[in-house]
């Protein structure tokens, strides 16, 4: 099960996590965008323009990310072998440009 169904069934499991939800799906619902020609001052498309070019900077700066966080080698708190996890478990393949 993807992640995100799995966060927003916790959400789910209470009335704060209700009220998140349901404010989320509200802003969501806000935006009438085209998603081929989304408005420049879509606050939604905006937000998501933003967290994109986020995924692609720590995508494309994750071995230096790893090795400032696991510390110089020799030095880490951490095991190559949890960095390989960490690795694994959460950097998502890369991806064509073009796709």
């Amino acid at each position: 099960m993807p992640a995100l169904h799995l966060f927003t069934r916790k959400l789910d499991q209470d009335d704060t996590g209700r009220q998140i939800l349901a404010r989320w799906r509200a802003w969501l619902e806000v935006c009438q965008c085209d998603p081929q020609a989304p408005a420049e001052d879509c606050e939604l498309h905006i937000v998501l323009h933003h967290c994109d070019r986020y995924t692609k900077i720590i995508d494309a700066e994750w071995n230096g990310i790893v090795e400032w966080f696991t510390g110089p080698p020799g030095k880490s708190l951490i095991t190559p072998e949890q960095v390989a996890e960490m690795n694994q478990r959460w950097r998502l393949p890369a991806t064509d440009e073009s796709q």
